[in-house]
């Protein structure tokens, strides 16, 4: 069978399902998100994300998670904003609350939501609800390469009090401004003397696991020198700790370039406070962990609130056209605040 009509048959299998009725029972259920064309046509999807999870003692079990990436070449004029139909589904019992947040070039932007601009946008649906509201991405003035990513957080009550934050395979893409040719990598890429060098360490190491993890120590030794939700802070204070990211094998070559994006309550805000630069900058190798310090002001406001970190994989390359996801790995942390 050829790749184009196996491609056509995933795409429209996801879309009968992201489209289906069928509601699962009070231990669970479904939700999704797509992006389609401008025009809002089902037929010509851009990307497909669905998670089913299970609830079982207050947290849930992601039982599967289905994601298609379709990319089309993507040239614009500078300046020039261009709309998608966004699709978020709620298939399950309970209510489910979506923040969206767009990056470009690693910094968070504006974008339109059915007209309305914000540097965030909170979408809530009513069991067996979906919505297809107008996603408008902003225009890109300096000519190039730049890529985009649209993340897509979701909370799902699991108890009146208790919420599990998550967030499903972000839409990304490669954005070109009056260019001919594809450049070798993205305008946004700092000089390589600005990434922290990971190392590799021994397969066998449980302390940190893979992904993001984060600590008050530079190098923890347990699991429970590990930062869980919810952690409690005081107004008015300093929060420093560490951010580790640990990977595999690598993508690309001997290694893979990341970026980490820090995020409170949907906005972002420096991964170390302490520093001029709004993001930090690492690589790893085979089996990598990098460690990096990091810093924020407490919230002035009591209550609770999200601290989301963002490790982004490879996020300067030209994202070619196919069915693959830009990797992201994330940790949650519920501040607390009082």
């Amino acid at each position: 069978m050829k790749t184009g009509v196996c491609n056509f048959l995933k795409f429209s299998c996801l879309l009968l399902i992201l489209l289906s009725g069928v509601v699962h029972g009070q231990d669970g259920g479904r939700i999704a998100f797509s992006i389609l064309s401008e025009d809002g046509d089902d037929s010509d999807i851009v990307h497909v994300n669905q998670i089913e999870y299970r609830l079982l003692n207050n947290s849930i079990s992601v039982i599967s998670n289905i994601s298609v990436t379709q990319r089309k070449a993507l040239r614009m004029p500078p300046n020039v904003a261009f709309d998608r139909t966004l699709v978020l589904g709620n298939e399950g019992q309970i209510g489910q609350t979506f923040n969206l947040v767009l990056l470009v070039d690693d910094i968070q932007m504006k974008f339109g939501l059915n007209d309305n601009i914000q540097p965030f946008h909170t979408v809530t649906l009513m069991p067996g609800e979906q919505k297809r509201p107008t996603l408008t991405f902003p225009g890109v003035a300096e000519e190039g390469l730049h890529n985009f990513v649209l993340v897509v957080f979701y909370d799902i009550e699991v108890s009146p009090d208790n919420f599990v934050r998550g967030f499903l395979t972000p839409y990304a893409d490669s954005l070109l401004i009056g260019e001919d040719e594809i450049p070798d990598e993205s305008e946004a890429r700092p000089d390589s003397d600005s990434f922290i060098a990971g190392r590799s360490v021994s397969a066998a190491l449980s302390v940190p696991p893979r992904g993001v993890n984060l600590s008050r120590q530079e190098e923890p030794t347990s699991t429970g020198d590990l930062l869980s939700s919810p952690h409690r802070l005081s107004t008015g204070q300093s929060f420093s700790y560490f951010a580790h990211v640990r990977n595999g094998v690598p993508r690309q070559g001997n290694s893979d370039e990341f970026v980490l994006v820090a995020l409170l309550d949907q906005m972002q805000i420096p991964v170390d406070n302490r520093t001029d630069d709004l993001v930090s900058h690492f690589t790893l190798p085979n089996n990598g962990l990098a460690t990096m310090p990091a810093q924020l002001d407490t919230p002035d406001t009591p209550g609770l609130h999200n601290l989301d970190l963002l490790a982004i994989r490879n996020p300067y390359d030209f994202l070619p056209r196919g069915t693959s996801s830009l990797e992201v790995l994330h940790m949650n942390l519920e501040l607390n605040v009082n």
